[in-house]
């Protein structure tokens, strides 16, 4: 695993640590500054990833949604039909 080091202005961390702080109790987490950064880039880069397979879990069931449709309308055409 590759290992990052970042450097944050002094004038800065307490603005980060309000906003890990916020997030902490919006999400009911008690994570760290660190923590929180490691969470949020890891995020970041795999996003295009999660998206794609969003689009394709959503294509699925748009698929299926559809033949499920189409079936119970045959079904629903063909009960009470003269045989």
């Amino acid at each position: 695993m590759a290992t990052f080091e970042i450097a944050i202005p002094d004038r800065l961390v307490g603005g980060l640590n309000k906003l890990v702080g916020r997030y902490n109790a919006e999400n009911g987490t008690d994570w760290d500054a660190a923590r929180w950064l490691r969470e949020h880039v890891l995020e970041l880069s795999m996003q295009d990833e999660l998206q794609a397979e969003a689009d394709r879990l959503k294509a699925n069931a748009q698929r299926d949604l559809q033949a499920a449709l189409a079936a119970l309308r045959d079904r629903l055409a063909s009960e009470g039909a003269p045989a």
